[in-house]
């Protein structure tokens, strides 16, 4: 059998967005959908200034599939293209972006200071069962766009409602077997009880038939956060997480991945991907073997019975992460990263934490704690 060896697809198109308090421009985009029968080994990337006939090379050994870019010129209206290479060449260019004007926001603190009044304010979301709906087509319902997140279990694809013209997330996966199927389901009936401003609202299930529609669509820079700023996002984790609780149910699988900024310049989050979480009964001693090495609870990886404090130590993990750009516990390999957990190995020496407040240590301590029964939940973290 023979085997052809070539230069990569191109990329897909790549989007632009304003990085949060304009601190520059995110270029992503997806993978090529043929590597060439090669790794793709770095991407090459290239802009035009709306008036300019030129490219100019930004880079041309990116390896990550998204690029933060801050020499920029406010007021400039900026397209991107992207090239990528394997052992055997390089593809041609992707589609050129949509143009992007940039205009910085200037405004910041007033997104603050409404980030702080709608944390204050209740409002009520609306109770609403989702039904899973079959024999639909959901391309009569919604207009699918680019995809913004990927998954150990699907992707997320950003859709705009046809009925309203309102832009929605559409978290799209393919049930191979039965029991992937019954793992959506009990995802959806999870969902459908919780109602709470700071986790995702469910709007719509759609059973699709024969994979159709993920064949058809599925064809890493840092950001640097004040204290200030963790702590707008901090409290909302935490509120979400109690009412969760509240609730009887366990997330399971909390990280960064899984809290979701409403928009890129806001700071008010969702808490999203209930594909993990399990209900909590005293009564039962409930195990499990999954979850993120670097933000897994030492029960879960020695086998021991999960609580809502097996939570608290994500949003330990979670609130470091967000302070110093560092992982308390991440190390070389998984199972090195494992062991780092269960001996509850960390400390706050790195300089990131130089100008970390002692209360926000504390709190991080009260949260990493190895014997759940000594965890208390902390409301806000203020």
């Amino acid at each position: 059998m023979l085997s052809a060896k070539s230069p990569p697809d191109p990329p897909g198109q790549p989007s632009v967005a304003l990085l949060a308090r304009a601190q520059g421009l995110e270029i992503s985009w997806s993978q090529c959908s043929y590597d060439g029968g090669s790794r793709v080994t770095g991407y090459t990337i290239e802009t035009r200034i709306d008036g300019s006939d030129d490219w100019i090379t930004i880079t041309d050994d990116h390896i990550c599939n998204s690029y933060t870019l801050k020499d920029i010129t406010v007021n400039s209206i900026y397209s991107f293209r992207i090239s990528a290479t394997n052992g055997y060449g390089t593809s041609m260019w992707s589609q050129p972006s949509e143009p992007f004007h940039y205009k910085p926001h200037t405004n910041s603190d007033n997104n603050i200071e409404f980030a702080i009044n709608y944390l204050e304010s209740d409002r009520d979301i609306e109770r609403r069962d989702v039904v899973v709906e079959k024999d639909v087509n959901f391309n009569e319902i919604y207009s699918l766009k680019e995809e913004v997140g990927r998954g150990r279990f699907g992707l997320c694809k950003r859709v705009i409602q046809l009925s309203n013209n309102k832009e929605k997330a559409a978290k799209i996966i393919r049930c191979l077997r039965p029991k992937d199927r019954e793992q959506v389901y009990r995802e959806i009936d999870i969902m459908n009880k919780l109602r709470h401003r700071h986790i995702l609202q469910l709007d719509g299930a759609y059973d699709i038939s024969g994979g159709e529609l993920f064949e058809r669509i599925v064809a890493d820079d840092c950001l640097v956060l004040t204290e200030y700023e963790c702590l707008l996002f901090m409290r909302q984790i935490c509120e979400a997480v109690s009412y969760m609780h509240r609730k009887n149910i366990m997330h399971l699988d909390l990280k960064p991945e899984n809290i979701l900024c409403k928009t890129r310049t806001s700071y008010e989050i969702k808490i999203i991907d209930f594909g993990l979480a399990r209900p909590y009964d005293s009564t039962e001693t409930l195990k499990i073997l999954f979850g993120t090495p670097e933000f897994v609870a030492p029960e879960i990886v020695n086998y021991e019975a999960v609580t809502p404090a097996s939570d608290m130590w994500s949003v330990g993990v979670i609130c470091y992460v967000l302070l110093s750009g560092l992982s308390p516990f991440m190390d070389e390999t998984d199972a090195k990263t494992l062991c780092n957990v269960t001996q509850a190995e960390y400390d706050f020496e790195d300089e990131a934490f130089d100008t970390i407040t002692d209360e926000a240590k504390r709190f991080i301590s009260s949260l990493l704690v190895k014997k759940p029964e000594f965890v208390s939940f902390v409301k806000h973290y203020s």
